[in-house]
């Protein structure tokens, strides 16, 4: 696959195919799509940057799937999340227990 060709199906995925639609999405002008396309290459790291789970791997070689499974998110960053949650969560009841002077809520929370 040609990197023009990528370039046809990342606007097809991301803009209806429409070249102003990209070009607004990526921050450049319409001639620079146009240009990408006559001349058979792009701004792999500014595709990356802007294309949301689009993979890497598919933008440098052709292969694979163009778009990232959701279910490959990486779960580690997800747990840490999730725990930061949890704590700003406990952090709030305490402050809420504390505001209706109830210390024995506060503590057990």
């Amino acid at each position: 696959m040609t990197k023009k060709e990528r370039l046809e199906a990342i606007m097809a995925h991301y803009a209806d195919g429409k070249t102003s639609l990209m070009a607004s999405k990526l921050g450049v002008a319409d001639s620079t799509i146009s240009t990408w396309l006559k001349r058979n290459t792009y701004d792999l790291e500014l595709l990356f940057a802007k294309c949301e789970n689009i993979s890497a791997e598919w933008l440098i070689t052709g292969e694979g799937d163009m778009i990232v499974s959701k279910s490959l998110i990486d779960v580690t960053e997800l747990q840490k999340q999730i725990a930061w949650l949890q704590r700003e969560n406990n952090m709030l009841y305490d402050q809420i227990a504390l505001l209706k002077g109830d210390t024995s809520a506060a503590a057990s929370a």
